[in-house]
């Protein structure tokens, strides 16, 4: 029997609200908090459901002007596309053949796959058909993804499941605006039909796009389009179970061998964190509301342009780059960051990637004591001691002890003569002997 649609809009707790579906589960949107200046077609489309609009838009709109398919849509070849899914969960990579398969069942070009959260500004493009790779990275580097009018068709897809371009513009409206006449006219690309579905808090939308020949979705392939919701929402939650335990378990095992981790979501927040990292947190280097926070601009900077790329369907691109966190006088902090695998279950758990941090302060501190306390090294000379005598320049010192070279010179000097060394290679061998006796450890 084929699901009920999506029927109902009705509020269930205060600043909540629930699309209720006919499986007895439904989309919720949490509105107590409203998404941060970006998107304004995004908060239209959360004030047309916080109002409780039933029909926010496409009410009298003219039908819009196109030709249907010449293949039409073909439900039973998107059933069993849509089935894979689930049966796909842990195969790195599968979305983009899924999605061409998906476009091709539907009579389309392509199709990709969204994500967006309550409270988060702009829609998050995880996945695309081989076929739109070009259009998604024009999406995402032009900013297309904090401009997307098609997010004004929220409403409608948690009312119906589905949601089109018919639902809230014109054609006419379409002749004159960019989105559809400087991002999607290039690619040949005009008529939209998303399917909406749920995976924990966050609205999912498998977006499928015609070009101007191809057509509009009419009324009665929306309906079967809608049939697709109950089996995208069962595929994602069981993904998304999935990925989340298996997040948790890579995290807490690095944690046991000392190895400080989080992984960030698609919108480029903290999923989660493990207990190493969470003892190094200060004033420097903190996590406040999923959101990480450093007080170093430059690393402030970095950690907004990985927020970005989070967004992107290829966050491969930011694998084994490295942030330096400064801490004032402290040594700094070294995150790296990995991309977790493309597959369907990391899609579902958000986890996009996964950063490993280094605390060159813990590294160093026990050598750093044992210095001081057996050659009555100042605090000052010890620092320097250890970085130079670990192999650091002169200069990588200086930046890490925020000290002159002048400074710097000084204190080297009074440490070779405390240590009765003359070169940076007597230091390090003295120091290579020192650590057996004081092994580094991790904090």
């Amino acid at each position: 029997m084929t699901p009920r649609q999506i029927i109902s809009l009705s509020t269930v707790a205060e600043g909540t609200h629930r699309a209720e579906a006919g499986c007895g589960k439904g989309i919720e949107m949490r509105l107590g908090k409203r998404p941060p200046p970006g998107n304004p077609h995004l908060q239209v489309a959360l004030d047309a459901i916080a109002d409780g609009d039933a029909a926010p838009f496409g009410v009298g709109l003219a039908k819009p002007a196109g030709r249907k398919a010449p293949q039409g849509l073909d439900l039973g070849k998107l059933e069993k596309v849509v089935a894979r899914v689930q049966d796909a969960v842990a195969e790195p990579g599968a979305w983009g053949g899924i999605l061409e398969e998906i476009s091709a069942a539907a009579g389309a070009q392509c199709a990709s796959l969204f994500r967006t959260s309550p409270g988060i500004s702009g829609v998050s493009l995880v996945a695309t058909s081989t076929s739109a790779e070009q259009l998604a990275e024009r999406y995402v580097r032009d900013g297309w993804f904090h401009r997307d009018l098609r997010v004004r068709a929220i409403p409608k897809m948690l009312k119906t499941g589905v949601g089109v371009d018919q639902d809230f513009i014109t054609p006419h409206t379409i002749e004159r605006e960019p989105y559809y006449q400087e991002f999607l006219a290039p690619f040949g690309l005009r008529w939209w039909a998303g399917v909406g579905f749920q995976s924990g808090d966050d609205l999912w939308c498998m977006a499928i796009q015609r070009t101007v020949g191809q057509g509009y979705f009419d009324p009665g392939e929306q309906t079967k389009l809608a049939t697709l919701c109950q089996r995208l929402t069962e595929a994602a939650t069981i993904s998304r179970a999935v990925g989340r335990a298996r997040i948790a378990g890579m995290t807490d095992a690095l944690g046991l061998v000392g190895q400080p981790a989080l992984v960030l979501d698609h919108f480029g927040r903290v999923l989660r964190e493990n207990t190493a990292v969470t003892g190094l947190y200060d004033q420097w280097f903190r996590v406040v509301g999923a959101h990480i926070i450093v007080q170093d601009r430059e690393a402030a900077a970095a950690f907004a342009g990985l927020a970005d790329a989070c967004r992107s369907y290829h966050p491969h691109a930011v694998s084994g780059k490295r942030i330096l966190v400064r801490r004032g006088e402290r040594r700094p902090i070294v995150v790296e960051s990995h991309a977790l695998s493309s597959g369907a279950i990391e899609s579902f758990s958000g986890g996009r990637v996964l950063l490993l941090v280094t605390d060159l302060e813990a590294q160093t501190r026990p050598l750093a004591s044992a210095l001081g306390a057996t050659f009555g090294l100042t605090t000052a000379e010890a620092r320097l001691a250890a970085i130079i005598g670990g192999g650091g320049s002169l200069d990588a010192a200086c930046e890490a002890l925020h000290v002159t070279r002048e400074t710097a010179r000084n204190q080297l000097k009074t440490v070779f003569a405390k240590t009765n060394t003359h070169r940076q290679a007597e230091l390090v061998l003295l120091l290579s002997r020192l650590s057996t006796a004081f092994p580094p450890r991790s904090s």
